[in-house]
């Protein structure tokens, strides 16, 4: 009988320190949760939409260099 009795006295005492544990645990996030919705939120981020198309750049023509005519260098044949 004294086992049983043993057996049910640390079967209470830990159900005891379990429930101690999570009452600890309750109150943090309660705490938790009164601290992070009493701060304000922050104010939203503004987009800026610039819908406005930008003043065309004005196109430009290649120059195109004459080629230099090619020299004739002709060797005599020896």
């Amino acid at each position: 009988m004294t086992a049983l009795e043993t057996a049910r006295r640390s079967f209470g005492e830990r159900m005891q320190k379990l429930a101690a544990t999570k009452e600890d645990e309750l109150t943090r996030l309660r705490v938790q949760v009164k601290t992070l919705s009493a701060a304000p939120p922050p104010p939203p981020k503004k987009i800026v939409v610039d819908d406005t198309e930008p003043p065309a750049k004005p196109v430009k023509k290649k120059t195109t260099k004459p080629k230099p005519p090619a020299a004739a260098t002709t060797a005599p044949p020896q």
